[in-house]
């Protein structure tokens, strides 16, 4: 269940990702419940010439953040988590960045509940991380955030790929 403090929080993360200044931007927070303490916190944004799988999300840099604290902790999130590896290099000229994807990052670091603002447009992702979150044992709410500002520059991307 939504709380007034979840909605809180998410408009703070909100406010910290605006900070950046590229066109894509997503932001993740992971709090203790108990304390509200804030563990980690990034933003990530990209460039045009850059691809969303191309860089570190911005929840895994949230979760290395927290120097292995985030067990039963909760995750805010921009935009829902991705639910894919990367697999191939793209032409971009850009050193790629390993990572797992963040569904799995989630998982594998005992967050116990994510707080997402929006689901991903893109029709590949649309769902199916809230799903996989939820299959294993993990506590999803959706809050549907209302920043403009951020969702064109996702929704704008989603629409190319």
């Amino acid at each position: 269940m939504i709380t007034p403090t979840d909605v809180a929080i998410m408009q703070h993360l909100v406010e910290y990702t605006m900070q950046s200044y590229y066109t894509y931007r997503v932001g993740a927070f992971i709090v203790k419940p108990d304390t509200l303490e804030l563990l980690g916190a990034a933003q990530r944004s990209f460039r045009v010439y850059e691809t969303y799988a191309d860089i570190r999300h911005a929840e895994i840099t949230a979760i290395l953040t927290t120097g292995n604290r985030c067990a039963g902790s909760t995750l805010f999130t921009t935009l829902e988590p991705c639910n894919h590896r990367r697999t191939k290099k793209r032409d971009t000229g850009i050193p790629l960045v390993p990572y797992q994807s963040c569904t799995d990052a989630i998982i594998a670091s005992g967050i116990r509940r994510v707080v997402v603002g929006m689901i991903d447009p893109n029709p590949a992702i649309q769902g199916r991380s809230i799903e996989h979150l939820i299959q294993h044992g993990i506590a999803v709410e959706v809050i549907g955030t209302n920043c403009p500002e951020l969702d064109e520059g996702i929704i704008a991307f989603s629409e190319k790929t």
